[in-house]
């Protein structure tokens, strides 16, 4: 998937020194949510199992990546973050197993 990094993501991602590397992963591991008609992809424990399976990170960048969240509008990265689990459990609620359509 061909993504661009919006300048608000940019200047996000570099204050939180977050790599391009994490939002990948995200993308593709992660679990996936619709909010406000956005797409929020969501590292969580269940896709952390799977990261060290295939061997895609190092002990310290899962560590880094738990709770991980990249917010897209259509292929667009609006923004990424390290969530609160809280606030994860939030967005997840209504829809445990992924898209909710």
């Amino acid at each position: 998937m061909q993504v661009i990094l919006s300048q608000h993501a940019k200047q996000r991602c570099s204050t939180r020194a977050i790599k391009n590397k994490h939002i990948e992963l995200a993308l593709q591991y992660g679990t996936i949510k619709r909010s406000q008609g956005k797409k929020v992809y969501a590292l969580l424990q269940k896709d952390m199992i799977e990261l060290m399976g295939d061997n895609a990170v190092n002990h310290q960048e899962l560590k880094k990546l738990n709770s991980f969240v990249v917010v897209c509008d259509n292929n667009d990265i609006i923004t990424a973050y390290n969530a609160r689990t809280k606030k994860i459990k939030k967005l997840l609620r209504s829809n445990p197993r992924g898209l909710n359509q």
